[in-house]
């Protein structure tokens, strides 16, 4: 019985790095369009700040 509880244990964490790859790897995507749309729009910082931020929420809910 402790060997299931284990494995499905095992498995579970293996989904939230897979979650968690997956949002970084959208984010990285999301800064390459934000970094140069900033400087078109004058914005600053703005937007990729809040694609980080977001990521980073994102990673604690699913690791909580």
């Amino acid at each position: 019985m402790a060997k299931k509880s284990q494995t499905n244990l095992e498995q579970y964490q293996d989904v939230r790095l897979s979650a968690t790859t997956r949002i970084w790897v959208i984010t990285v995507a999301i800064l390459g369009v934000c970094v140069p749309l900033s400087v078109v729009t004058r914005s600053g910082a703005i937007l990729p700040l809040v694609a980080i931020g977001g990521a980073a929420v994102g990673t604690v809910a699913i690791w909580r």
